[in-house]
């Protein structure tokens, strides 16, 4: 068995920013879908109406 790098520490610290940054933008990319579903169900309508 070779021993872990030092770095094992720092890496793991990335792969856990890494998973939250990509948690988050899941979240943010959620937020606007749903954002754009509300807006396109409002303002489809009207589009029809005129």
């Amino acid at each position: 068995m070779l021993k872990p790098p030092i770095e094992t520490g720092s890496q793991h610290h990335n792969a856990v920013n890494s998973i939250h940054n990509t948690i988050g933008l899941d979240f943010i990319s959620f937020i606007l879908v749903t954002k754009l579903r509300y807006s396109y169900q409002i303002y489809y309508p009207l589009l029809l109406s005129y």
